[in-house]
């Protein structure tokens, strides 16, 4: 764990790849960020920190899947009432997670996802999601 207070995180951060801001106010800590909305700033990070990612403190660093570093701040959910739809995308969710996770785990079919995956420029593991919510279910045709 990290010592120090949230304001050495941010000087450590700040004064040092890529780094995306949120346009806003992080917590105390002012980010310099342009005011027009829509816009990201982009930091040059410390050689130390730039494999960072996860939470310190109330702020949370995580990469883009195009590889830039993105920085918010940790959201506060622990008053959310989630509605009936909500919790039950959730439940469809968690059915398409296993089902990727049982097609990744067959070669053939592995093979098959990697290479559409390659064409559309995305991952095989978000293609498979995307055939479990349109209704392509590539194992029960086995």
């Amino acid at each position: 764990m990290t010592t120090g207070s949230p304001q050495d995180v941010w000087s450590i951060v700040f004064s040092s790849p890529y780094l995306t801001l949120p346009s806003r106010r992080l917590g105390n800590a002012s980010c310099g960020v342009n005011e027009k909305e829509g816009t990201m700033p982009r930091v040059r990070l410390n050689p130390l920190i730039e494999k960072i990612h996860g939470t310190m403190y109330d702020v949370v660093f995580k990469r883009s899947p195009k590889g830039n570093m993105i920085v918010t701040k940790r959201p506060d959910m622990s008053n959310v009432e989630w509605s009936n739809a909500q919790k039950a995308q959730r439940e469809r969710f968690k059915q398409a997670t296993t089902y990727a996770k049982s097609a990744l785990a067959e070669p053939k079919l592995r093979a098959r996802y990697e290479n559409r995956a390659k064409r559309q420029h995305k991952r095989a593991w978000d293609v498979a999601i995307s055939d479990y919510f349109h209704g392509k279910d590539l194992l029960a045709k086995k």
